[in-house]
């Protein structure tokens, strides 16, 4: 194989694609094809890491998605060719610039995508002028070639290998810095792509004329489709240690265009029991999130790094937590009072916080999954310091039956949210105590799992035979009141369960 296709062999599930991909251009010889985008950066931060051609090979670096970019060649007709020939689905997804996919769901490839897209002016070093970044402004030349690779020291060596702005550079020492203003102010949706791929590389330097841009355009980021906003926010999100980056994020302005709801918490000052005033404290819960989930057991780390809803779904569970965690006190500008002693309150802030994040995710225009999520985690945010070991067993069963298999996620938001509250009012011992009741409160839920999944004893066709009830909600509260006692071991058998229900009844 050739140097170009065997650096790529680290994600070698997709040689059968590569396969078709070069019989196709055998037979359009003035067509040439390039890998571009985040497939060729995720090999080639693992080659500048130090890892070598066939270590990369070993590893089988995880990647799903690809981008392909055409010269001298009609991709319509490259994309129906290759989508015939591996049984995939074709999707069009911008006729007018030439950008189709192919999404391979069968053996070998698992829900791969392969994009591929015109070159604009049918010119590669046009098209990559046109880029946001210069880690984004590479290209490697596909082909095939027999023989034995060879061991190249630097992989700008590589033939084919196209990198006009010194990305692989800025890549190496973990740099963001844009290619041009306009090409950012073009595209407002590039301003927030700047702290993404800051994420995705975890960027140690953000060039100082790029953030000057990013807060000089800040407010354009709001004409872009609400869709893109969402897919790049959620990603940035998801990365698990993408604090820094959110941080640069709002120091640029940029966090307040997404979520405008964060806004008005500048307003709120510090307190007795918060250290930090609102905006501060916001932030602040969002970086514990980060470092409360790096001491949480290990299977609740892998649990809240799934995607949350759907399996495509960009955002993670720990993104989900952080997103509740900038969300979570937004209604206390609107619940703030204070009293004659000089305390503040901000009673029912939760239940307006909810509504808010709900129009958040309505404007972003957020799954129903993470709607559904982002609006338990904000509205139940304090309920887990209503529990510690003295707790009963009834109310503990009645937490994890409402909060269901959110429990870890609600449990992380809640120790960071008691970690970022260290006002005079707070001991250090009181801190401790929180959260190794939380910590507490966290192993009950797996502990009750076998007991909150057990069969009913009894059905709803069940309960109105006994009680003579029609189908309605007074059935539904029997099969709950049914069910604790359930899981109390107060009944074991449906036998047993009839006789309580009638002497309940």
């Amino acid at each position: 194989m050739g140097s170009a296709f065997y650096a790529l062999s680290a994600v070698h599930k997709i040689t059968p694609a590569v396969a078709q991909l070069q019989h196709w251009l055998s037979q359009h010889p003035s067509a040439k094809a390039y890998w571009v985008g985040g497939c060729l950066r995720h090999v080639l931060a693992d080659h500048a890491a130090g890892q070598s051609e066939r270590d990369l090979y070993r590893l089988q670096r995880t990647i799903d998605d690809y981008d392909l970019t055409l010269i001298g060649a009609c991709p319509r007709a490259l994309s129906q060719a290759l989508a015939n020939a591996l049984n995939a689905h074709w999707v069009p997804l911008d006729e007018a610039w030439g950008i189709y996919r192919l999404i391979l769901t069968h053996a070998p490839f698992q829900n791969v995508s392969i994009d591929i897209a015109a070159a604009l002016g049918d010119d590669i070093y046009t098209d990559l002028a046109r880029r946001d970044l210069t880690i984004n402004a590479m290209a490697l030349r596909l082909e095939l070639v027999e023989g034995t690779t060879p061991d190249f020291s630097d992989f700008k060596d590589f033939p084919g290998f196209i990198d006009p702005y010194n990305g692989l550079a800025d890549l190496r020492a973990r740099k963001i810095r844009m290619l041009s203003e306009a090409n950012l102010k073009d595209d407002p949706l590039r301003l927030l792509r700047v702290f993404r791929m800051g994420a995705a590389i975890d960027a140690t330097d953000y060039d100082p004329q790029t953030i000057e841009v990013v807060r000089r355009y800040a407010p354009r980021l709001s004409q872009s489709a609400p869709e893109r906003q969402q897919l790049e926010f959620f990603k940035l999100l998801s990365r698990p240690d993408s604090f820094k980056h959110l941080q640069a994020m709002a120091d640029a302005g940029l966090l307040e265009v997404v979520l405008p709801e964060l806004t008005p918490c500048r307003a709120v000052p510090a307190n007795t029991h918060h250290h930090l005033p609102l905006w501060d404290h916001t932030l602040e819960v969002a970086r514990q999130c980060e470092v409360m989930f790096s001491s949480l057991p290990a299977n609740t780390q892998a649990e809240l790094l799934t995607p949350l809803g759907a399996p495509q779904s960009p955002l993670s569970r720990l993104g989900a937590v952080k997103f509740a965690a900038l969300m979570h006190d937004v209604g206390k500008p609107d619940t703030m009072a204070l009293l004659e002693n000089g305390r503040y309150t901000f009673y029912g802030h939760e239940a307006v916080s909810e509504t808010l994040s709900e129009q958040a995710c309505a404007r972003l225009k957020a799954a129903n999954a993470v709607t559904q999520q982002l609006k338990r985690l904000t509205r139940w945010h304090l309920y887990p310091c209503a529990f510690s070991p003295a707790s009963s067993q009834k109310s503990v069963l009645r937490f994890l039956r409402r909060i269901g298999e959110a429990t870890p996620d609600l449990m992380l938001l809640a120790m960071a949210d008691r970690m970022a509250t260290k006002g005079p009012a707070v001991l250090p011992q009181d801190l401790t105590e929180a959260i190794a009741h939380h910590r507490w409160l966290l192993a009950q839920h797996y502990a009750y799992k076998p007991v909150l999944s057990q069969p009913r004893l009894l059905d709803g066709q069940a309960v109105m035979q006994l009680l003579g009830l029609k189908p309605g909600k007074q059935v539904g509260e029997w099969l709950a009141r049914l069910q604790e006692a359930q899981q109390l071991g107060e009944i074991q058998t449906p036998e047993a369960a009839q006789a309580w229900l009638i002497s309940q009844a």
